[in-house]
């Protein structure tokens, strides 16, 4: 194979990944922006039959990958709630129908650039990106999906997965330029202050976690331990009849008279029958003292009041 042959070959070969990474699309948008090469690209594809939100994932590193996704987005400056619909510069686009493709002059750095979204991603990364994921819009839950293909590309998600952090970032510091090492002239946080970052949104989800879980082991406790109180109380209770002295003394009072009721329905009984009514005829002291009047004095349906009335009158 003659030298000519060869290099139409190695040109072909870098025009066609050129091509398929978007560089020669838009050479006006972000120009310092560099694509991940052929060697990053190969190590990304060991990752590509485990999606973010696929099987497969262990918690941890779901975890890993979520934080390291938050820490890029503090880099970004998109931490806020309007992050996801953030254009580079700090302005804002309204529709997550499609990348916004707005192409935001940036008179510092000399260039344009259409970065957008909570991660930042160029339009024509993103057409690349949502391409190859068949992303139907520019939503925060497709924005997330695409920064972790392009985590991937940079061969970076098993480090990600795995918690090592410096190499992560290592690699992934041609896809955000404001990664430290970058080189892109930009504003860059150091690894000290990211790192803190990063282990800050792993612990806050571990302490959200385990606070819910504990809320709802003491709620559970805390309502178990009222019914034990609330039973306690209640047995104790006097104004409660099903107390338990009240039980013991009915058992006893019912064993010794034979009484189907309690002392305390007995004596209602008993007060509100007339038998012990003062102002009824028929209580047991009135009887009792008309029945020895009769005998004395032989006046049938003689009574001691209809005698005063007589001896008064």
């Amino acid at each position: 194979m003659s030298k000519t042959v060869l290099l139409l070959i190695v040109a072909g070969a870098a025009w066609w990944l050129l091509r398929k990474g978007g560089a020669l699309d838009d050479p006006e948008d972000d120009p310092n922006y560099e694509e991940a090469d052929m060697l990053d690209r190969a190590s990304g594809l060991l990752d590509d039959v485990t999606d973010f939100m696929g099987m497969g994932m262990t918690q941890t590193e779901q975890n890993n990958a979520s934080a390291f996704l938050w820490m890029i987005r503090i880099n970004e400056g998109t931490a806020d709630n309007n992050g996801y619909s953030t254009l580079v510069g700090g302005g804002q686009f309204d529709s997550f129908a499609d990348h916004p493709r707005v192409l935001v002059a940036l008179p510092r750095l000399g260039i344009k650039s259409s970065a957008a979204g909570a991660y930042q991603i160029l339009r024509r990364t993103w057409d690349e990106v949502a391409k190859g994921l068949g992303l139907p819009d520019f939503s925060p839950q497709s924005q997330d999906r695409a920064a972790v293909k392009l985590i991937r590309q940079r061969g970076a998600l098993g480090d990600v997965r795995a918690g090592r952090f410096g190499a992560a970032v290592e690699k992934c510091r041609k896809e955000w330029a404001s990664l430290p090492g970058a080189g892109y002239g930009q504003h860059k946080n150091n690894l000290a202050y990211l790192q803190s970052a990063y282990e800050s949104a792993g612990y806050c989800r571990m302490m959200v976690t385990g606070g819910a879980v504990a809320a709802v082991v003491v709620f559970v406790l805390a309502r178990k331990a009222a019914g034990v109180v609330g039973e306690a109380v209640g047995a104790i209770n006097p104004f409660n009849t099903d107390n338990i002295i009240n039980q013991g003394v009915t058992s006893v009072y019912q064993t010794v008279t034979g009484s189907t009721g309690t002392i305390g329905t007995d004596i209602y009984d008993a007060t509100h029958g007339g038998a012990l009514d003062m102002t009824s005829k028929n209580n047991a002291a009135y009887s009792s003292v008309s029945a020895v009047g009769e005998w004395i004095t032989g006046e049938k349906g003689w009574n001691l009041g209809g005698a005063i009335y007589d001896w008064t009158h």
